[in-house]
């Protein structure tokens, strides 16, 4: 039974319990998708980090990115599985990449890093961001302004976690700070034209990949 089906499922048991309209229905629906997503994208990724030793590592960049994108949106993978394979792939690499860069990085090159890239990163969310979807378009000029300055804030709050991070960065690991500064830069950078024309392109190659592979069994 796939996440779909599965949800489903929940939200018509729950609205015939409760005696629930269809539109209740579909809400309780979507919820019952989304947070089975989210549970199965963290056991997902905390296996393989857990194996790979950047548990930590990629829990931060997992929840970084997936709080972001709440307020900022983005582009969005055409099925739930390939969504969850790509999603899990580029974590497990970012934290690979940030468990690196800490041995490499002194603490000069790391706020150097940090002020271009919050930079980068405020000046996208300003120009772009809410960015969403054919599905679920955002025409409410009041909810974009207000998805903005919401996403806005969650990065304000990145940076004083980043500094804090690197402040104490005797007690806590460097690769901390940069899985942070990684997975907001990941976020924002699919905000962007080259980020969604990444993605659709990954999503599309793994469709055909996944069509061919099924044709053959």
């Amino acid at each position: 039974m796939n996440m779909l089906n599965l949800s489903k499922r929940i939200s018509d048991k729950l609205s015939k319990e409760l005696q629930l309209d269809r539109e209740s229905n579909e809400v309780i629906a979507y919820g019952a998708f989304a947070f089975i997503q989210i549970i199965i994208s963290i056991l997902v990724v905390s296996i393989i980090g857990y194996f790979l030793n950047i548990l930590v590592e990629v829990l931060i960049i997992s929840f970084s990115v997936s709080i972001l994108r709440k307020f900022s949106g983005g582009v969005h993978a055409t099925s739930p599985n390939r969504c969850l394979l790509i999603g899990t792939f580029f974590c497990v690499i970012q934290g690979l990449v940030s468990k690196k860069l800490s041995l490499l990085m002194n603490i000069d090159m790391l706020l150097i890093l940090c002020i271009l890239s919050f930079t980068f990163t405020y000046c996208i969310v300003y120009k772009l961001a809410p960015v969403d979807s054919k599905n679920k378009s955002i025409k409410n000029l009041n909810k974009r302004a207000s998805l903005k300055i919401k996403s806005i804030n969650v990065i304000t709050l990145y940076l004083v976690l980043f500094i804090c991070g690197t402040y104490y960065r005797n007690s806590l690991p460097l690769s901390y700070s940069i899985s942070l500064l990684s997975g907001t830069l990941w976020q924002v950078f699919t905000l962007t034209s080259i980020g969604k024309l990444l993605l659709i392109n990954i999503d599309s190659f793994l469709n055909r990949l996944w069509r061919s592979i099924y044709e053959k069994v």
